[in-house]
């Protein structure tokens, strides 16, 4: 959820990400495939169907906006 409404939470949330896709690698989960969904009154997707070590490690700027999903 990327709306206005995460802008407090935006930072905590990037770290807990990273933190997600550190924790996958040290459980040896190479293999694992993901799909990064980002969305406020509309959804991007950030990467698709990528294995790990080709995941973004980081998440792009907040868009703000309203929630719809």
């Amino acid at each position: 959820d990327e709306s206005g409404s995460m802008s407090s939470e935006w930072e905590s949330l990037k770290r807990a990400y990273r933190e997600f896709l550190t924790r996958r690698n040290d459980d040896q989960g190479g293999d694992d495939h993901f799909t990064v969904v980002l969305f406020n009154v509309g959804a991007r997707t950030i990467t698709q169907q990528q294995r790990l070590v080709n995941t973004p490690r980081d998440l792009p700027g907040l868009n703000g906006g309203g929630t719809i999903y």
